[in-house]
């Protein structure tokens, strides 16, 4: 009977009971609770002592370093709780033979909502409009409507695709795409789950990287963390956004936050809405923490009743899949 491994903290917890239904009988589960605080947790030793003899693990806390990877000579799959996997080494893995899945269908619902509830936040002017009004001020000023705003989205996996066609087809606004995989000019076997096509069709206009900040008024940014990725929006695409609004629910490195911090302390943009930052949880010196026209979610996109039991039903699914000699929609080193 194969064995699995649920790895969560008391800041990241599993909907175990929802897991081993999902799971079915025919498995055996055991935990491991690591440290509170950040995902990337490092404990080599707690993670390679219990993955002795399991066959999968559904992660939420937790690095799994080459070192862990090379110790658990039976494991066969990695199941990530969310849609990030930047704390796995994929090299190792598929060097290994360790297939891994990330589960974007589990926190996504709730990174959509929280992501378009962002863009209204800076275009009609909250918290401000609201704290102006509790202090007795009733102005009915107009503000910015996001049906009449050219949105760029940048990644359009999961959470993207679905955010494009909500500002599209549900608000009217004019949207513009950019994801080299949806197009092929970059080639995977992880990736889209959509097609170039389909995006047009709900509206989207499929551009270059540089067009898409040059043209935008608002960009919203939706893709994983990897060496390609870093850093992706730096001073030039600061610079060609200026005057205009930036989103990001995906992960905090995208965005040279040296770059947006510069950027802000000279007002270059007229609004920021994060849920996601490079260090997690910042200093308290965190300028960005403090500027009027930024809003910072503490990574919270996901953080709904909604997403814990979807990522456990989703996850033990998969885990299941790839024991039986299937493939899962979402193995992230298809190479195997």
């Amino acid at each position: 009977m194969p064995d699995v491994l649920v790895v969560s903290s008391s800041s990241h917890p599993v909907e175990v009971e929802t897991f081993a239904d999902a799971l079915g009988p025919d498995y055996t589960i055991s935990e491991l609770e690591l440290p509170p605080g950040t995902l990337h947790v490092r404990a080599d030793d707690e993670l390679s002592a219990a993955l002795d003899g399991k066959a999968g693990v559904f992660l939420r806390a937790g690095e799994v370093t080459e070192t862990v990877i090379e110790s658990a000579d039976d494991l066969d799959v990695i199941a990530v709780h969310g849609s990030g996997y930047d704390h796995i080494d994929l090299e190792a893995a598929t060097r290994n033979g360790v297939v891994v899945v990330h589960n974007p269908e589990g926190p996504g619902p709730a990174v959509v909502e929280h992501t378009v509830g962002m863009m209204v936040t800076l275009l009609r002017g909250w918290p401000d409009r609201l704290e102006r009004t509790s202090e007795g001020e009733w102005s009915r000023e107009p503000v910015l409507e996001l049906g009449q705003r050219t949105v760029g989205v940048v990644g359009l996996g999961f959470v993207g695709s679905r955010v494009a066609r909500a500002v599209s087809e549900t608000f009217g606004a004019d949207v513009l795409g950019y994801d080299p995989y949806v197009t092929g000019d970059l080639e995977t076997g992880r990736w889209p789950r959509v097609t170039q096509a389909e995006m047009e069709a709900a509206g989207v206009d499929f551009v270059g990287r540089e067009e898409l900040f040059e043209r935008a008024e608002l960009v919203t940014l939706h893709t994983p963390l990897t060496e390609r990725t870093e850093g992706m929006v730096g001073p030039a695409e600061l610079d060609a956004l200026a005057g205009d609004y930036l989103v990001n629910t995906g992960r905090g490195k995208v965005v040279d936050q040296a770059a947006l911090q510069e950027a802000m302390a000279e007002d270059l943009l007229a609004g920021v809405a994060l849920d996601v930052l490079a260090e997690e949880p910042p200093g308290e010196d965190e300028p960005l923490l403090s500027h009027p026209d930024v809003h910072v979610t503490p990574h919270i996109a996901s953080a709904t009743d909604g997403y814990p039991p979807r990522a456990a039903r989703a996850g033990a699914e998969k885990i299941k899949a790839v024991l039986a000699g299937e493939r899962p929609d979402t193995v992230v080193n298809p190479d195997l």
